[in-house]
């Protein structure tokens, strides 16, 4: 008896909770990416697909996200080793390609209030992905462990982005389209562009 007490209980906490104004919601995005091999391969983009989701929460006209992510770029060996910037001291002893990053942080977005279901956001934050190579490159030993298959390398990013916001109403969500612009401040030195990304919160 007591237990199904503290059901209904919850139940109607969490009826009230959505019957009054949000103050968190939950997002989800995905999003085509344009992501730059670590400095050691040489500077070349690779397409790539990213996926987040997260729980935000709302302060006036400012939304603070904490986000967990992931993100896979294809990596096309040959195209690199036909490169300029490889030499002959390299060699690919993997033809598994791909570079997979896990990332966690925080971002603040602005958009201003409007009746409108159209207006543009900005945002910016920061936090720590963790990168897993599926190729290794080996010139010497330093560089072979630095990049070796499976290894994984936490580094330290922020990020910069900015779009269009539409609100939809009836359904109770709205969507962002923009684009991402994403730095790594300690190796591996990636940069990730993403220059459509779609988010959708409930």
């Amino acid at each position: 008896m007591n237990f199904t007490i503290r059901i209904i209980i919850l139940f109607l906490i969490v009826g009230r909770s959505y019957s009054q104004p949000k103050e968190h919601s939950f997002q989800v995005g995905i999003g085509y990416s344009l992501i730059s091999s670590p400095i050691e391969m040489g500077k070349y983009w690779q397409p790539g697909l990213t996926i987040n989701g997260g729980v935000s929460f709302n302060i006036g006209n400012l939304k603070y996200l904490t986000t967990i992510g992931y993100q896979f770029a294809y990596f096309d060996d040959q195209k690199w080793l036909n490169s300029s910037v490889a030499t002959s001291d390299f060699k690919t002893i993997s033809n598994n390609s791909g570079m997979t990053y896990y990332y966690i942080g925080e971002n603040v977005v602005w958009s201003p209030q409007s009746k409108s279901p159209f207006a543009i956001y900005v945002e910016g934050g920061g936090g720590y992905f963790f990168s897993s190579h599926g190729e290794t490159f080996a010139k010497d030993d330093s560089l072979n462990m630095l990049i070796k298959p499976g290894a994984t390398s936490p580094a330290f990013q922020f990020n910069l982005g900015g779009g269009l916001r539409i609100r939809l109403p009836k359904a109770g969500i709205y969507t962002i389209i923009g684009m991402r612009q994403v730095f790594a401040l300690t190796k591996p030195q990636t940069t990730r562009f993403m220059p459509i990304f779609v988010s959708i919160e409930f």
